[in-house]
């Protein structure tokens, strides 16, 4: 009985363990303008990008075009975007992502993501830096 209880005790356990694979590494600078986090789970190479927009809100509607790039070991990442009216100004994120992508190196190794921003003939260049 109590070898019975044990076993299953063990399963449960190993389960619970097994199960919390959501360990994220968190990736984040900010410039003047800009705020910029990355997430990446180091277990399945999921990511979370989040671009934030420091100034007044209302500045948003004067950006008509808006880029971004980024590389995690052998893989580059981009995305732009260009809106006539602007940006919405209702919300300080500009971009937000969640994808997976297969960066081909040991996630856990990574010290630092470059990371650059352009913006109506704008360029700003981050180091995404790996939070303790």
């Amino acid at each position: 009985m109590k070898k019975s209880l044990f076993i299953i005790l063990l399963t449960l356990l190993l389960l619970l363990v097994g199960c919390s694979k959501n360990d994220y590494i968190v990736f984040s600078d900010e410039t003047d303008n800009w705020k910029v986090s990355f997430s990446l789970n180091s277990y399945d190479s999921k990511y979370k990008l989040s671009v934030s927009y420091k100034g007044p809100s209302q500045d948003l509607i004067n950006i008509q075009q808006l880029g971004y790039s980024f590389k995690v070991g052998t893989v580059e990442g981009e995305r732009s975007e260009s809106r006539a009216k602007g940006f919405p100004t209702n919300n300080k994120v500009v971009f937000e992502e969640e994808s997976t992508m297969n960066f081909g190196t040991n996630e856990k190794n990574l010290k630092t993501i470059p990371f650059k921003i352009e913006w109506n003939n704008n360029v700003e260049e981050l180091e995404l830096t790996l939070i303790d």
